[in-house]
């Protein structure tokens, strides 16, 4: 039996039961939405065994599972990487892959939903039990727009946590890693995942391709993205999650200055 306490994470796609049931009878559609499923899988490490994700496994102890649109990721706290670097750094660059992960699936027009604890599972076979997957689920739940939202306890333990005194504030991962939902009521911190896929760019930049360009076209594919599916939502309640994501989207470039703003989403789209 495999047992620990640390970061788990509830992750699925958004408005996988409607696609589900408009594939219906059709093959055709049903091949389109297994493929965004294997995909979703594929990016988040679900059966992948390659050398080198199987070394990072092996020092960190990170599991992914997976049941239909449904991903469970967990992450110890005690492991021999953790024992090196400590749980702070472990935790951060783990959430850090998370929301690149998440990113990276928006702009293969993929929305996805998720709730990320912190606490205890237990896992043998094909039974999980874990009081920090049930706060996951339920953080998801209450999110309403399609981001990875942590709950209470693991940003403050994150926010408290002595390994980030290492940083300055500069460099503060807390302010980089995490925005704050606070509408209508609700509050919970997110991963913004924007903000890490254009940090990262430089490391997917091809050969001839230079940082802010890799970073435009980004912003490109993510803005397109966004506009599709919202053009595509009847429901209200549907068309107002990708009415933050306008938002979101916005806010994101106007942060960055020139020469990214002709790629905001136009008002007149909302």
């Amino acid at each position: 039996m495999a047992t620990g306490a640390g970061v788990i994470a509830y992750i699925d796609m958004l408005g996988f039961r409607e696609r589900a049931k408009a594939a219906d009878w059709s093959a055709d559609k049903l091949e389109e939405l297994m493929l965004d499923v294997g995909l979703v899988h594929q990016t988040f490490g679900h059966g992948i065994v390659n050398e080198l994700t199987a070394q990072r496994r092996e020092v960190t102890g990170e599991e992914v599972l997976a049941f239909s649109d449904c991903l469970v990721i967990s992450l110890p706290g005690e492991s021999s990487s953790s024992r090196i670097e400590g749980s702070f750094d472990l935790f951060v660059r783990h959430l850090s892959r998370l929301a690149f992960a998440q990113g990276f699936c928006v702009t293969q027009n993929i929305f996805l939903r998720g709730g990320v604890d912190l606490g205890f599972w237990y896992h043998e076979g094909n039974i999980l039990v874990s009081p920090a997957l049930v706060y996951a689920y339920e953080r998801e739940e209450s999110a309403i727009v399609p981001v990875l939202a942590l709950t209470e306890r693991l940003y403050n333990f994150l926010d408290r946590h002595p390994g980030r005194a290492a940083y300055n504030s500069s460099g503060d991962p807390m302010r980089e890693l995490f925005r704050c939902y606070d509408r209508g009521g609700i509050k919970f911190h997110f991963l913004d995942y924007a903000g890490v896929c254009l940090s990262d760019a430089a490391a997917a930049c091809s050969p001839g391709v230079s940082y802010s360009q890799t970073r435009w076209y980004w912003l490109s594919q993510h803005r397109d993205a966004i506009i599709t599916a919202r053009n595509k939502a009847t429901e209200a309640t549907i068309r107002a999650k990708y009415d933050w994501l306008v938002s979101y989207h916005n806010e994101t470039v106007s942060s960055m200055g020139e020469p990214f703003t002709d790629r905001k989403i136009p008002d007149t789209i909302v």
